[in-house]
């Protein structure tokens, strides 16, 4: 007989609960990326980068370049699915 169980459906409250213990700290004013593999319950790949706007409100340039830096990341991890939290 087998003891090992079907893992859990991921919710939006159980990843956003899963975030500090992912990061190793409650963010604030944060993006996050969280990178999904071929098994959907694993998160693969967790990011995180300062909310950076300039003074119209807009994202800051910097953040542009730290996005794309971050999908290239994702690509590179063979990423099947991304999710994208601001905290």
């Amino acid at each position: 007989m087998s003891t090992s169980q079907r893992p859990r459906p991921l919710t939006p409250s159980s990843l956003l609960t899963a975030l500090p213990g992912l990061l190793g700290f409650i963010p604030e004013r944060s993006l996050i990326v969280l990178a999904f593999g071929a098994d959907p319950h694993t998160v693969r790949t967790t990011m995180r980068h300062d909310l950076i706007f300039d003074e119209n409100g807009d994202l800051a340039a910097p953040l542009v370049t730290v996005l794309d830096g971050l999908a290239e990341i994702c690509a590179r991890e063979q990423a099947h699915a991304v999710i994208l939290v601001i905290a």
